[in-house]
């Protein structure tokens, strides 16, 4: 299927720009075909309107082309592809059943289609719009819908272009019977009696709004307003393109052969005479002045009756012959009314627009026109046709070529080579995200594409995740895992970023439960449990719980983070760990969507530790955690530093002792707000009794704390510091002056800065005294 749309996609597109093409370098032409549509419902008469009418739908036609073949707008462009060949397939029914005219004109000048040919035509165009119709939704957008559009508006814009300068001068390629390098004398077929003239004019005159015809001897009076003029073969036999070529004088006298048979000639080409001014009937008869003087013939053939000849003749003071010829004949002959053709020996030679010949004089015209007369005239001719052919070829291929790399610049910078099979890389450009975007947008859960998550790691580094949600239920969540679009791409699950490490941008979906409900589900004499949405801010609940008398977080006061990731890691401080009163772990296996829990003991916490940083890692997203809290707390002061500061305090409560753990905590610890920091980057490490004895027997400043049997735990903040890395600064990345197990980013910096100097951290704690420190933060 995938073939058939992309060659049907061609084929119209080809068809559409081409058709568009050669009617839009021909706005004059144009406006004939589309006044002869205007004759068929009775509206006669008009010359604006009928061109611009016609430029405009030879531009929508070839804009439509281009949107084809570049896949710009699909939808849009297959809709209007169908309507635009509907209407025309109809209409050229009409035309083939009841003949009202003989061309339609749907490729301009360049090929000639009897009407049931082009019907038949028009019968395959619109079985391949239909089919691209009803396939619209299944093309790839190249690129965003506004860049599209601001494609769409670039080519509109050339289009208008094109359009304006073919009118203002020539048709850019000339396809007309009267092109340079055409031999009119050859084209003309002789009749039998040479001497009878080859053509009969017909002129058409109206008077109390009844129009009549009339031969040239047989005129009627001025009280008749001229309306048009037609010259056909009196010999049916011929068979030539410009068999219509018949000049007459005043008097009906055919001239035809006395004018070709000059050696050289130039020829105003005026179908329109009372549409110039006395400006440029002025230019031209200076123009004729300077022809004259060199001897040269020039003569102006009129679209009009011999009355309306003589009468502008004496009206403008014309010095040159003018000579009457058919109105369509002189169109043909050069679409600019008033333009100069240069004929040597029958021969056309050389074609101007009116303006453009009055510039190429308005130099140093007996030097300009010295060189159009002396020069070999096949050799000018030749090199007129070179030009058109080359730039006929130029602007072919300049026009195919924009389509070809602006398609294949979109796809690569947009699409990284989209493969629509694989949802994970479809998942991470513009193209696969637009087509997920709009399949996802009933979904309850808001899904954001390349979410910037500088705000939301403490870190504070600038990095792009492909996908981020927030689910606020476990339903929400459930419908975000189970969307076809993201069973198979990665996915990861965060709190408040505040112990990651992202080394660039995230590729997959990045998940942040976001369930905010605080509530008691058990309570006696004793205790009482509060089971805790994942979204919770960690802080916020272990004001909750001090503010009403219940503890067992007190000591973890000021943490940052939320309360779903304080499982995974275990948080701890001060002497307190989280597992001493998780009781139970609610989460939905990222798979399936199954929801399941776990009992405080079966979660395997250990140091900095838990089975969700091993077996059920990125497998599982944690949804709620049920505590049990003491309603008669005692005071944990376990630790040195808290021992100390409660010394003063002669009963100190949980609150106290949150309040102490704020200080020392923002004493010793940055404000991410302030400088970007995760906290502890690493863990203190376990070590062999044995090796800890022998450090502080060299270093006896070294505390020691005891772990499992043959074992202890020493701090790694004593371990940098006497490395020498406490307070060091470098480039964007440094050591925390009070606390060197915290690792700060100031702005700027970016993950792989503060990985090397993480790095270079433990080589040198490896180096001098032998022990291995892990990062406690998620390197992701």
């Amino acid at each position: 299927m995938k073939l058939f749309r992309a060659l049907a996609r061609l084929i119209l597109g080809f068809t559409f720009l081409f058709a568009g093409f050669v009617k839009l370098i021909d706005p004059v032409g144009g406006g004939l075909i589309v006044s002869e549509y205007f004759k068929i419902v009775g509206i006669e008469n008009l010359t604006v309107i009928p061109m611009i009418f016609g430029a405009f739908l030879a531009g929508a036609e070839m804009l439509i082309g281009i949107s084809l073949l570049l896949g710009l707008r699909m939808k849009f462009a297959c809709k209007s592809a169908l309507v635009f060949i509907s209407f025309f397939t109809i209409l050229t029914l009409f035309l083939a059943l009841f003949d009202p005219i003989t061309d339609c004109g749907c490729f301009g000048e360049v090929i000639k289609l009897t009407n049931w040919q082009t019907f038949n035509k028009n019968i395959v165009l619109f079985i391949i719009a239909i089919f691209l119709y009803f396939e619209r939704g299944n093309f790839i957008p190249i690129a965003p819908k506004n860049w599209e559009l601001g494609f769409v508006g670039v080519y509109a814009v050339m289009i208008v272009f094109i359009s304006v300068y073919s009118y203002r001068h020539l048709p850019v390629i000339d396809f007309l019977p009267y092109r340079v390098g055409t031999d009119i004398k050859e084209e003309i077929l002789s009749l039998k009696n040479p001497e009878a003239p080859a053509f009969e004019t017909t002129l058409y005159y109206s008077k109390n709004g009844k129009t009549e015809s009339f031969k040239l001897d047989n005129l009627p009076d001025s009280t008749w307003t001229f309306v048009d003029s037609k010259s056909t073969p009196v010999n049916s036999s011929l068979k030539s393109s410009i068999i219509d070529f018949a000049i007459s004088d005043r008097n009906g006298n055919y001239i035809t052969d006395s004018i070709l048979s000059q050696k050289i000639v130039f020829i105003y080409s005026v179908p329109y005479p009372e549409k110039l001014s006395k400006e440029d009937f002025s230019a031209m008869s200076g123009l004729y002045n300077s022809l004259a003087a060199k001897g040269v013939h020039n003569y102006a053939l009129f679209g009009s009756s011999a009355a309306d000849i003589d009468s502008i003749a004496a009206r403008y003071n014309i010095p040159f012959e003018i000579f009457h010829a058919d109105i369509k004949t002189l169109i043909s002959m050069n679409r600019s009314n008033g333009g100069m053709v240069y004929i040597n020996d029958g021969v056309v030679t050389g074609k101007w627009s009116r303006t453009d010949f009055a510039k190429k004089m308005s130099g140093v015209p007996n030097k300009e026109l010295d060189r159009i007369i002396t020069e070999d005239p096949e050799l000018f001719a030749a090199q007129g046709l070179i030009s058109e052919q080359l730039f006929s070829e130029i602007a072919a291929i300049a026009i195919l070529l924009l389509i070809v790399i602006m398609r294949y610049i979109c796809r690569f910078a947009y699409t990284h080579k989209y493969i629509k099979e694989d949802v994970a890389k479809e998942s991470q450009n513009v193209i696969g995200a637009e087509l997920i975007k709009n399949r996802i947008k009933d979904m309850t859960c808001k899904v954001e594409w390349k979410k910037d998550l500088k705000k939301l790691n403490t870190l504070g580094f600038r990095v792009l995740a492909d996908w981020y949600a927030a689910p606020s239920s476990v339903e929400e969540l459930q419908e975000l895992i189970s969307t076809e679009d993201f069973k198979s791409i990665d996915k990861m699950v965060t709190g408040s970023g505040s112990n990651i490490l992202f080394k660039g941008d995230y590729n997959g979906l990045l998940i942040h439960p976001d369930m905010m409900e605080i509530k008691i589900t058990g309570d006696d004499e004793n205790t009482v449990l509060l089971r805790v949405g994942a979204g919770v801010e960690w802080d916020d609940l272990v004001a909750y719980a001090v503010d009403r008398g219940w503890g067992g977080l007190e000591n973890l006061s000021l943490i940052p983070g939320c309360v779903g990731a304080a499982p995974v890691q275990n948080i701890g401080a001060y002497g307190s760990e989280a597992k001493d009163t998780i009781v139970k772990v609610e989460f939905v296996e990222l798979a399936g969507g199954a929801v399941k829990s776990l009992k405080g003991d079966e979660c395997k916490f250990g140091y900095r530790d838990s089975i969700f940083k091993n077996e059920l890692k990125g497998k599982v997203a944690i949804t709620f955690v049920t505590f049990s809290l003491s309603k008669v707390p005692v005071v944990n002061s376990s630790y040195a530093d808290l021992t100390r500061a409660l010394e003063s305090i002669e009963q100190p409560t949980i609150k106290d002792v949150r309040n102490i753990v704020i200080d020392i905590r923002r004493t010793k610890l940055p404000d991410p707000a302030v400088v970007g920091n995760v906290g502890s980057f690493f863990k203190n490490p376990v070590i062999q009794e044995e090796l800890a004895l022998s450090i502080q027997k060299d270093n006896p400043s070294l505390k020691i704390f005891p772990a499992a049997k043959g074992f202890c735990k020493i701090p790694a903040a004593w371990l940098i510091d006497n490395c020498g890395f406490k307070g060091k600064r470098f480039g964007n990345v440094g050591v925390h002056e009070n606390q060197p197990l915290v690792l700060l980013a100031y702005e700027g910096a970016k993950g792989e800065e503060l990985l090397a100097l993480a790095h270079e951290i433990q080589q040198a704690v490896k180096e001098r005294f032998n022990i291995e420190i892990e990062p406690e933060v998620n390197i992701v």
